[in-house]
């Protein structure tokens, strides 16, 4: 967890882990990839997380498609919000 500010929670966690991702890449990471870097404990775990983000309307996400998690504010024609598998 490095990198991270102490007591943040692990959606804080998560969401600042994508964003950096995107920033970095161009793309956004897979469940693996944001388990790893934000220290979450599993990836089921990390698959709950995400969805709290999406439903938040956070993250948007094509489904179907491999690393298609976006935070909102880098824009897209995708629809917000809509439901992680």
């Amino acid at each position: 967890m490095k990198g991270f500010k102490l007591g943040m929670s692990e959606v804080d966690r998560a969401y600042d882990s994508i964003v950096t991702y995107w920033a970095d890449h161009g793309y956004g990471p897979t469940l693996r990839e944001i388990k790893e870097i934000a220290g979450l404990s599993s990836t089921s775990v990390c698959s709950t997380v995400v969805r709290k983000l999406v439903k938040a309307g956070r993250l948007m996400v094509e489904l179907e498609s491999a690393r298609t998690l976006r935070p909102t504010n880098y824009g897209s024609t995708w629809k917000q919000g809509r439901a992680v598998r």
